[in-house]
């Protein structure tokens, strides 16, 4: 039992932990909408580091505000901080974050380029400021703006400050540090800022550093994503290397363990890079990069929308939490939910499972779609609720109720059916999070139970398409894979005429053709069209009605 409420709290604090992370997002850390406090910065504010940072920016010109990002509010670690944001009438030509932090570093980094969820992290290199070594990034944010970064943390110990600017936490040394992250779509404003910046510190007192050779990897992430069982990266490649090393751990649910994961990868050399990593279906992974030139990682993290249980202690008792992985079917006009779970406890008020769909508190787009699927076992009553990006209250969420099923039983939901508390109907746009609750009559405890299937968002009301027999068993392979214009499939038994289909990554058909083979042959030649460099699953249908899946990348 105590294992069981382990795991779900720390579910519970990894959504608590995701939502603060999308409140960060939200305010872009130094917008002047959306943030706790604003205010004209001038030297009188009161704060360890207004001796440090600018009241204006590179033309004297510009207006600075203090804002206060949530997060940084929350943050233990940290002892003092300031933001401030540099405007040249109503554009932001700058940012910076200023921290105060004990024991070690804080990471302000990770919060605006998450390269994982739709920015870019486009180049990388070392600059001197007033003499200094100092890592500078040019980044691409999920809006398609270029931002410049320079980053560096200064290590107080009694009157001694010493500057460090390295791409891995962990290389810090452990201490109390003075941490600064510049950011702004002028490079020119950037440095001047972090250039007044080391300039105080040196009139205030003695300021060190190092400079360090191959502070930076020389194979790092651009961008990334998760789907399908892979993990698609986008490399950049700055010293032409033939390999890199991957090192990761990965968990398929949420309660599982991380398993740990490790493979050498070849390269071409060229400057960009794409390379595909087959995880198999996976709630989170944590992994890093390297090549046997240089011992400077790129490390990141990766994980999905979690499930999860919300309930008063008072209320609920919970006694069995289980998720599970179940076996995808690959479709154009299906969005699957990945993992199963399933709940087992007692109840006088009430109890809600629920899934964010997609991580950090997005939302996921469902205008293609029309309904929602999925099998459900459960022994009461079972309210499912929608919900979306639009700030609804509780009692105005849109919401469908089910009866209970003692046997498993398909629904498939219409969007239309989902109402509010008056009965009045909503277009769904977007889907944040599907709630399954469970209501007592807060008097009486009664047991409870929920075992939910294979969700997911159809433009039908079914998934069952046609008499195509799926060969859940038979995974094709082909090589060359990579390839460039053209490879051999192999078949698990010969066919003569074999219709092939291939999606992107997105789930979009991008190719249909009709393939020949010799029907002594068990393999058939697949010539792709201009397709762009990636990675693609493929489906066959061979003369038997048999169905069969693949992988493979384009280079």
């Amino acid at each position: 039992m105590k294992h069981i409420i382990k795991k779900i709290l720390l579910i519970l604090l990894f959504v608590t932990i995701g939502n603060t992370i999308a409140q960060t997002d939200k305010s872009d850390f130094v917008s002047i909408e959306g943030v706790k406090n604003k205010q004209l910065y001038k030297k009188n504010y009161t704060n360890s580091f207004n001796e440090y940072l600018p009241e204006t920016g590179i033309n004297h010109t510009e207006t600075a505000f203090v804002s206060i990002p949530e997060k940084l509010v929350v943050n233990k670690n940290i002892k003092d901080f300031l933001s401030v944001a540099y405007y040249q009438r109503e554009h932001k030509v700058a940012s910076v974050v200023a921290t105060k932090t004990e024991g070690g570093v804080y990471n302000h980094y990770k919060e605006i380029c998450n390269r994982l969820n739709g920015a870019s992290l486009d180049s990388i290199s070392t600059v001197l400021v007033k003499e200094h070594q100092v890592i500078k990034s040019k980044i691409r944010n999920v809006s398609g703006k270029v931002e410049y970064t320079l980053s560096f943390s200064i290590k107080v110990d009694n009157n001694n400050k010493e500057l460090f600017s390295f791409w891995n936490i962990d290389q810090y040394p452990t201490g109390n540090y003075q941490n600064y992250l510049i950011w702004g779509s002028s490079y020119a404003q950037v440095y001047a800022t972090a250039n007044y910046i080391l300039e105080k510190y040196s009139l205030i007192g003695t300021l060190k550093s190092k400079t360090i050779e191959s502070v930076l990897p020389n194979v790092f992430v651009q961008t990334g994503s998760y789907s399908n069982g892979i993990v698609h990266l986008n490399l950049i490649n700055r010293t032409q290397e033939k390999a890199v090393n991957f090192v990761g751990n990965i968990a398929d649910t949420e309660v599982s363990d991380h398993v740990k994961a490790a493979n050498t990868f070849s390269l071409s050399g060229d400057y960009n890079e794409v390379l595909a990593i087959e995880t198999g279906i996976l709630f989170d992974i944590g992994f890093y990069l390297e090549t046997t030139s240089s011992n400077q990682k790129d490390a990141l993290y990766l994980a999905d929308g979690p499930w999860g249980l919300d309930y008063l202690k008072e209320y609920a008792m919970v006694s069995n939490f289980e998720i599970k992985t179940f076996k995808r079917e690959f479709k154009e006009t299906v969005y699957e939910v990945e993992r199963s779970v399933k709940a087992i406890g007692e109840v006088k008020g009430n109890v809600n499972l629920f899934r964010h769909l997609l991580p950090e508190n997005k939302t996921l787009n469902v205008v293609k779609y029309n309904f929602l699927n999925f099998k459900i076992r459960n022994n009461e009553p079972v309210e499912i609720v929608l919900m979306s990006s639009e700030d609804r209250a509780w009692k105005n969420r849109l919401r469908y109720t089910i009866p209970a099923n003692s046997k498993e039983k398909m629904y498939s939901i219409s969007f239309s059916d989902f109402v509010d508390h008056l009965g009045n109907k909503a277009a769904i746009t977007d889907i944040k999070t599907v709630v399954f609750s469970i209501i007592g009559d807060y008097t009486n405890y009664k047991p409870f139970n929920f075992d939910i299937n294979q969700i997911a968002f159809t433009i039908n009301n079914t998934l069952i398409t046609d008499d195509v027999i799926v060969e859940k068993n038979n995974k094709l392979k082909n090589y060359p894979n990579p390839f460039t214009s053209s490879t051999t499939i192999l078949l698990p038994v010969a066919s003569n005429d074999i219709q092939i289909k291939v999606y992107d990554v997105m789930g979009r058909v991008v190719d249909v053709q009709k393939l020949s083979a010799h029907s002594s042959s068990k393999e058939v030649q697949y010539n792709a069209p201009q397709l762009k460099k990636g990675v693609y699953k493929y489906s066959l249908i061979d003369d038997t009605k048999s169905q069969h899946s693949g992988t493979f990348i384009v280079n």
